[in-house]
């Protein structure tokens, strides 16, 4: 079960998140589901601003110099800072004890 306690742990691919700092102002305030993921980017397909459905082209956020709020399943919100997963998926999953950059924002 994902946590905000093990979500650096976990696959990101078809969370909900929400770019709430970027290096790249234009990135800032991206709202959509995570389709994939590398070591570098994390690939959002951003929702339409006045629906659900979503936007037609993903968008390629840098994680470096990123803060990423994510949706969790049941529905808890945790901050996650990008510098704290810049590291390819597989190898990211595998980490175990790590902790850096993850907040429980509580809202």
């Amino acid at each position: 079960m994902i946590t905000a306690e093990n979500i650096i742990h976990h696959e990101f691919i078809g969370l909900e998140v929400l770019v709430i700092a970027s290096s790249n102002p234009t990135l800032t305030s991206i709202f959509g589901h995570i389709i994939d993921e590398t070591k570098q980017m994390l690939v959002i397909q951003p929702y339409n601003e006045n629906s659900s459905k979503c936007h037609p082209k993903p968008k390629n956020v840098s994680k470096k110099g990123s803060v990423f709020r994510f949706t969790l399943p049941d529905g808890e919100l945790v901050d996650v800072d990008g510098d704290a997963i810049c590291t390819a998926p597989h190898r990211r999953i595998g980490m175990r004890g790590v902790k850096l950059g993850v907040s429980c924002t509580g809202l």
